[in-house]
């Protein structure tokens, strides 16, 4: 059908073109040139028929798109499992381990000494010789020492030295390490605590001036620890920390010594997120004295002691995200041959890192038993007089402490804390002719030290803060205010109410290094007696002594300023020289009642490593 009209349409093309070019060819002949004489109005026009174009209807297929659906079937799939086992075989290929290069590490000396000279006829020493860096473990010896031969005016000589030596080592293991150390102490002090011009004191020391060995004092120290210490990295394993030390201490002599061994043993394991830790410590210390003594209100001091503690911390640690809690308790025993005294603490921290550790605030409670021996106490203050020194143990019954701490930035950190505690048998320092041994008798004794206890309440505020440019700059300030309320004794006998120290150093281009401290420490007071007069205005207490009423008096001691300067030139990476201006402000400060100190101090030498990598 679609054929038959397409042809029918192309013949009647052809019959439309067939009548126009007919047309033409008719009308092309009737017409005749035209000459300029001939009248157009007489031409004639012959017309066969006349043209009537005509349009033949269209006629349309009437064909509707139809949609052929199909509907394909799905084929089941049909499966068959068989449990046989099919053999394969794989071979790895061999990759070669990967190596990262890291920065390239600073090129080491095994030796190092420094040496320097001074004003006075002071002296330093520092010399250490090391292994270097080992994946097996390390060895080193070191040498410390320091003197002068205390020129003082209007007092007597001040001949001080200090030298200490050491061996240390560690050993690395697969997941262990056992370190250890062994080494000697020695320091020699004068008891120089007396003034020619003072017309009362002056009498009974001038028959010693030119023989004041008779005043001199030796400390030494033999001294020996080892460690092993896990790395387990397995959290299901316990970790463990053990430490067992050994001091030997004795004065001029051998006359008073003391023997003193600590073990402590720390384990911890995880149990699921939580860390539980046991903190195990046996203290044994053993004194032995010329001659036993007696001290009120201990009665009589026995000429050999030993005394125990025992301590015993279990806790539980937890980190849940920004919040670190650390729950314990802490069991002490302190054991005495005619008493044995059981303690208890709480031991708790948590802190909350508030503003991604721009702001961590922190609490805690804790309390805890003090070892007091010769040793510490002696190294405190070195002008006590070991013979007439009773010993009781500290008893911190509770310290309560919190704050904020930070990073600023990279370079500033800062930490600012308050704490509240009180203590039992505090040890305070007097001067000999301060105390029961001598209650203003007489004043042979000024230059010697002894100890009286007391509680101690104790409210303090202070903080620290870092500043670090690499290794450019570095600053370090601290700094403590402290309240202290006795019970029996009228002041807290040479304890500072502030102490504020600041340090830094800065280098310039690896040449140049400029060191200064400062250290401030408030005003102290020493005890001292005299006759008790009824209504004295100097006297601000007043204690029996067998009996008999004697005043109590407090000489305040100036606060202390001491400012020191350094300069460090760097001439090669091994040799330096070094330049030291100590107390730059020129005070005769004194530390301890009696004792003054050098008024300015130069200090110059050199440094060397040696023994390079």
């Amino acid at each position: 059908m679609l054929n038959h009209l397409l042809n029918l349409t192309k013949m009647n093309k052809h019959l439309i073109l067939l009548f126009v070019a007919f047309g033409m060819a008719v009308h092309s002949q009737a017409q005749v040139p035209r000459t300029g004489t001939e009248d157009t109005l007489k031409t004639r026009i012959i017309t066969v028929f006349d043209y009537k174009p005509t349009i033949s209807d269209a006629k349309k297929l009437s064909m509707v798109p139809m949609v052929i659906d199909t509907a394909l079937s799905k084929p089941e799939a049909t499966y068959l499992f068989d449990t046989r086992l099919f053999n394969t075989t794989y071979v790895p290929d061999s990759i070669n381990a990967a190596k990262m290069k890291g920065e390239p590490l600073d090129p080491l000396y095994r030796g190092y000494v420094k040496g320097g000279l001074g004003n006075g006829i002071n002296y330093m020493l520092d010399a250490y010789v090391n292994s270097l860096r080992s994946r097996e473990g390390e060895l080193g010896v070191e040498l410390h020492g320091k003197g002068t031969q205390g020129v003082l005016l209007d007092l007597p000589p001040a001949n001080y030295n200090h030298w200490r030596t050491a061996i240390s080592g560690k050993k690395f293991f697969k997941k262990h390490a056992l370190s250890g150390k062994v080494g000697f102490d020695r320091e020699r002090i004068q008891y120089y605590g007396y003034d020619y011009n003072d017309t009362l004191v002056a009498p009974l020391y001038l028959d010693y001036q030119g023989n004041e060995d008779v005043f001199k004092q030796v400390y030494n120290e033999l001294f020996a620890y080892v460690a092993l210490k896990s790395f387990y990295t397995d959290s299901n394993k316990l970790n463990h920390d053990l430490k067992l030390h050994y001091d030997y201490f004795s004065d001029k002599n051998g006359s008073n010594f003391e023997h003193n061994i600590v073990f402590n043993a720390i384990g911890s394991r995880y149990f699921g997120n939580l860390l539980g830790s046991i903190d195990f410590i046996t203290d044994l210390n053993n004194v032995n004295y010329v001659n036993d003594f007696y001290f009120s209100p201990f009665d009589t001091i026995a000429s050999s002691i030993t005394n125990t503690i025992l301590g015993l911390t279990p806790k539980i640690t937890s980190q849940y995200q920004k919040l670190r809690i650390e729950l314990g308790v802490k069991a002490q025993m302190d054991l005495r041959a005619d008493a044995t005294t059981p303690r208890l603490y709480p031991d708790i921290y948590l802190k909350y890192n508030l503003v991604k550790e721009l702001i961590i605030p922190y609490a805690g409670i804790t309390g805890g038993l003090q070892r007091n021996n010769l040793n510490n106490l002696t190294e405190t203050n070195p002008f006590l007089w070991p013979a007439l020194m009773p010993l009781q143990n500290t008893d911190r019954e509770f310290h309560v402490s919190g704050g904020f701490r930070g990073s600023v930035s990279q370079r500033f950190t800062y930490n600012l804390c308050g704490g509240y505690y009180r203590e039992r048998n505090a040890p305070l320092f007097v001067n000999y002719n301060a105390s029961q041994f001598n209650p203003n008798i007489t004043p042979f004794g000024v230059n010697y030290f002894t100890l009286v206890y007391d509680t101690l309440t104790v409210t303090e505020f202070g903080g620290e803060m870092t500043y670090r440019i690499d290794e450019k700059l570095h600053v370090v300030a601290a700094g403590v205010f402290r309240d202290f309320q006795t019970k029996r004794e009228v002041e807290a006998w040479q304890r500072p109410n502030f102490e504020i120290s600041a340090s830094g150093f800065y280098q310039l281009r690896n040449k140049i290094i400029v060191k200064a401290e400062l250290h401030l420490l408030g005003p102290q007071y020493a005890k001292r007696y005299k006759d008790y007069i009824v209504d004295d205005t100097e006297a601000v207490g007043t204690e029996f002594i067998n009996d008999q009423p004697i005043s109590v008096v407090s000489d305040r001691i100036k606060p202390i300023v001491d400012a020191n300067v350094g300069l460090e030139y760097r001439y090669t990476e091994r040799l330096s020289g070094f330049l030291s201006l100590n107390n730059l402000l020129i005070q005769r400060y004194q530390r301890w009642n009696n004792y003054p100190v050098q008024r300015f101090n130069v200090m110059a030498g050199l440094t060397y490593s040696f023994w390079k990598e």
